[in-house]
């Protein structure tokens, strides 16, 4: 790689700020406190056309950069700088030289991803130059293209550091807890490849009291009960990672594992669904449980049947469990055709079920109403319709999509409550492969699921608050469910956008595939410990994580460890209120996860950010399969 001449300006700049920040001051300085006075880019600056695909690969996954300006009236805080035009922006440090390609969106730190995504720390800083060596000297050229022009001229640069010394995220082996999870949330009859040991058989008379086998399927959370509501969505959020990244889990010899967290709550729905016009939707009461704190496998909590049927209808439940099948039914074409065939004829059932018998489903069984209330069924029916045209292709799913007097609008969340984001995103698909015509109801759906996709990168009209540390938040009580299912929804509109060579029009720009990469890998990075804490919200992941997260069977000792059995009260006593790591790891799991200030408190009584559940993890499944 070619030299360039010492900058001396750029080289005292930075040998100053080093001297500053390891006098051992916890605050970063403002240049102007330290006598230095603003870098002047002109427009007979050299351009350096050199890309960051030359680089070796390890520097290619271990380049970081950070600039802090002096604008920024957040003393203790490191922003990143986009600046239109730039072409090219090359620092050396410690006898090696690196590259920050630019593109027209702003600063490039790997090929398609914009600055703008990423996001900077004091701590992270701090460690970044205690790891450096001695730097011997600093050589610093700043591009220029034909735009630049005078809009850049008196532009601060106060820092810039690069260094190789900070390791790239495992997305791989995230990817592979985030699916050992599954196996430690099983109730039933624990298969001989079961790879989460501490766990045990449990629910073993599930459906009893209903004469009927119940046997199976995930507890929700970190309690004891089956919650069919959010198991069918973690079900459908499954298969869509299956179904979209088939390969990429393949690639990372994933795949069977997602497959068999996949049947193993459709194995559930299936037997759940006796009758064309019955659904069973709970195992458990949450009330009762929720008063003990005992292991699943000698819960001795009340295991009552809840379900609907023609005369106590839930179009919402049997909607989503529609979906669930649906979806899971295209994950098992290949691998198990018989299967995938069985699955799609209990959604198409479902799906008349849930058409024929309106109504939200805690009108029947009000003991979920307080734990998984549902705020409405068109949603769960468009998206049901949506994923069962996906799988046959038949015009009367597509009849009823183009027929809703309800697409659901711009919406501020995608979750296992509301579908509507889902279904306009598959309907989206069809218009970008020109499957239905960019008009009428199609358009209205791709723009309500492009607005949606707009506010979540911010470049919309309302975006999704993000907190200091550049996570979207959207609210105090597991708010990682909503981050995670809105990353899969940028994951999976890349690839959309990709195969039809198209971007967004966003109100703040154009945005294309790997924009919402970018986006995607920022909030992947934060949950994976690239945030202010220094800590992954995945529980098992790197090596600072929760301890004490709000999870019965995690925090009680192994029965296969100590068979003694844990009382309802005594639980609470012994192992709840014990201010102690859990004893075992509960591996992949994602939490509820920071407050609006990027602040947690790893405390089991913490069940707003402690608290993982299945709905959380189930998004980021796929979105691992992309990013690893």
């Amino acid at each position: 790689m070619r030299e360039f001449p010492p900058n001396p300006e750029a080289e005292s700049m930075f040998v100053r700020f080093m001297s500053f920040a390891g006098s051992g001051d916890s605050t970063l300085p403002d240049p102007r406190e330290i006598g230095e006075k603003p870098l002047t880019l002109s427009s007979s600056t050299k351009v350096v056309n050199h890309k960051i695909s030359q680089l070796a690969p390890s520097h290619q996954q271990s380049m970081k950069a950070r600039i802090i300006t002096p604008t920024d009236k957040r003393r203790n805080t490191l922003t990143t700088l986009c600046i239109d035009g730039l072409c090219d922006l090359l620092l050396g440090l410690a006898g090696r030289t690196f590259i920050i390609q630019c593109t027209d969106r702003g600063t490039v730190f790997a090929e398609g991803e914009p600055c703008w995504a990423i996001d900077s720390y004091d701590a992270e800083l701090r460690a970044l130059i205690q790891g450096l060596k001695a730097v011997s000297q600093l050589k610093l050229e700043l591009g220029s293209s034909q735009n630049l022009g005078t809009s850049l001229l008196g532009l601060w640069f106060s820092l810039l550091l690069l260094s190789q010394g900070v390791a790239s995220v495992d997305y791989a082996s995230a990817l592979t807890k985030s699916l050992l999870y599954y196996e430690a949330q099983r109730s039933g009859n624990l298969p001989p490849n079961q790879r989460v040991q501490w766990r045990g058989n449990s629910g073993l008379q599930d459906g009893k009291d209903a004469g009927i086998d119940l046997v199976g399927g995930y507890y929700d959370a970190g309690d004891n009960v089956k919650f069919g509501f959010p198991m069918a969505f973690t079900v459908t959020m499954l298969s869509w990672s299956a179904v979209e990244f088939g390969a990429e889990l393949s690639a990372k010899k994933e795949l069977k594992h997602a497959l068999d967290a996949i049947k193993w709550g459709t194995d559930y729905l299936i037997k759940a669904h006796p009758q064309p016009d019955v659904l069973y939707g709970e195992v458990g009461d949450g009330n009762s449980d929720h008063a003990c704190w005992m292991r699943p496998e000698d819960m001795t909590t009340p295991r009552t049947a809840y379900r609907i049927d023609d005369q106590h209808p839930g179009a919402d439940l049997a909607g989503e469990t529609a979906a669930a099948l649906a979806a899971a039914s295209i994950a098992f074409r290949k691998a198990n055709p018989q299967y995938a065939s069985k699955l799609l004829t209990h959604a198409k059932q479902l799906f008349v079920f849930a058409r024929n018998h309106p109504g939200v489903y805690q009108t029947s069984i009000p003991v979920a109403g307080a734990f998984y209330s549902s705020s409405g069924f068109e949603d769960e029916l468009l998206w049901a319709a949506a994923w069962l045209h996906r799988n046959t292709n038949d015009h009367t799913y597509l009849d009823y999509l183009g027929s809703s007097g309800n697409t659901g609008g711009t919406r501020s969340m995608f979750s296992w409550d509301d579908k509507f984001v889902g279904a306009q995103v598959l309907v989206s698909k069809l218009v970008l492969e020109g499957k239905v015509q960019n008009t009428g109801k199609w358009a209205e759906y791709r723009s309500e699921a492009e607005q949606f996709i707009c506010n979540c990168v911010q470049k919309g009209n309302n975006n999704v608050q993000r907190s200091p540390g550049g996570l979207l938040w959207w609210q105090p009580w597991n708010d990682l469910q909503y981050t995670t299912s809105a990353m899969f929804v940028a994951t999976a509109y890349s690839e959309y956008l990709t195969a039809a060579r198209a971007t967004i029009q966003c109100q703040g720009g154009r945005v294309g595939p790997s924009d919402l990469i970018s986006f995607v890998r920022s909030q992947a990075n934060y949950i994976l410990g690239s945030n202010p804490k220094g800590m992954s919200y995945m529980v098992g992941f790197g090596s600072s994580y929760p301890q004490m997260v709000h999870h019965r069977g995690a925090s009680i000792v192994s029965i296969k460890k100590d068979r003694t059995p844990v009382t309802c009260k005594g639980g609470y006593d012994m192992w709840f209120n014990r201010n102690a790591p859990n004893p075992n790891v509960l591996v992949g799991a994602i939490v509820g996860g920071p407050d609006q200030n990027d602040a947690y408190t790893d405390s089991r009584s913490n069940f707003q950010q402690a608290e993982p559940a299945t709905v959380n993890t189930a998004p980021f499944v796929g979105v691992l399969a992309k990013l690893a």
